[in-house]
């Protein structure tokens, strides 16, 4: 009898440390991924009046842990590295009489985002937003682009700022 209870506490014992380590396992993850943070922007993002689309603008990002003012961006996954975008964050301004086609975003400008009207501008402009939580891998040495793609000829300028958060995970 004395046997059995020992060997039941011992069984608890271990059971009890083999579950603390699991549960303890996705916040040593959580760090990891939160040392190799990422911040990204895609400026200047639009089409001038008279036109349907413009070529792709290059997105530009950077850790989120490098010190304030320091201008540190790239515009290619460094090497050995692989980028996972997990948040994506757009807005946009175009005439009223304009019609918006896509706002592609990505590896090579693919994705596209979606597109919600917010507001109805007295100068006839309005303003449209997207945000999107998604996974998106872009590999070593490649670009994040993004495009807009009008259905006709814009009678003025749609303009579109992006920005995305997401991570470095180290290629294996």
């Amino acid at each position: 009898m004395k046997t059995i209870a020992q060997l039941s506490f011992v069984t608890m014992l271990f059971t009890s440390f083999v579950s603390a380590q699991t549960w303890s396992q996705p916040v040593r993850e959580v760090q990891k991924e939160a040392r190799n943070a990422v911040y990204g922007i895609c400026q200047d993002v639009g089409v001038p009046a008279g036109a349907v689309s413009t070529s792709p603008r290059t997105c530009r990002f950077k850790s989120i842990f490098d010190p304030p003012g320091a201008s540190n961006y790239v515009e290619r996954v460094p090497d050995g590295k692989v980028l996972v975008i997990e948040d994506v964050h757009a807005s946009c301004l175009k005439s009223n009489t304009d019609n918006f086609d896509s706002l592609l975003f990505g590896l090579n400008a693919m994705r596209p985002l979606p597109l919600q009207l917010r507001a109805n501008f007295v100068n006839g402009r309005q303003k449209y937003s997207a945000n999107l939580l998604t996974r998106m891998y872009a590999p070593s040495n490649e670009r994040i682009s993004a495009v807009v793609h009008m259905t006709s000829n814009s009678n003025d300028t749609t303009s579109c700022s992006i920005s995305f958060y997401g991570h470095y995970v180290d290629v294996q």
